[in-house]
């Protein structure tokens, strides 16, 4: 698949899921939902929030890649990395809002919570950059 019909997947997922959250913060009463309603309502928050951040960042990443590199076919090869890169990172970034969300749902949140939350966070993704550097390195190696 090529990159312009991944992002309209995940576009496309983010507008369903946004649609849905819309509806579902409209039509219903939180005192009165079971289990199944704050499945549902995480379920949206968490994909719209992914998709919004992972097609924001993948915007982002092609426009600085643009800009530094000038050859059509270096772009293209990067694509398929960039936007594993943009998609881990939103997925990233809607679990810990999705966690900051939960905690205050159940009364738990506090300044200090999302600080440890953050650097949990922090540390997952600088891990994962410092594997993709690391494999990228080794590919060039025995190249």
């Amino acid at each position: 698949m090529d990159l312009r019909r991944i992002l309209f997947l995940i576009l496309t997922g983010g507008v369903l899921s946004s649609a849905a959250l819309v509806l579902f913060l409209g039509r219903t009463d939180p005192y009165f939902l079971g289990i199944i309603g704050w499945v549902i309502f995480a379920l949206a928050f968490l994909v719209a929030i992914a998709s919004l951040f992972a097609s924001l960042n993948l915007w982002l990443q092609l426009k600085r890649t643009k800009k530094q590199e000038e050859a059509e076919q270096v772009l293209s090869v990067q694509n398929n990395e960039i936007l594993k890169v943009s998609i881990r990172r939103g997925v990233l970034i809607s679990l810990f809002l999705s966690t900051i969300l939960i905690l205050q749902i159940f009364r738990l949140l506090a300044w200090w919570n999302i600080i440890i939350i953050a650097f949990v966070f922090a540390f997952t993704e600088l891990y994962w950059n410092i594997e993709t550097l690391r494999v990228y390195r080794n590919r060039k190696k025995h190249e």
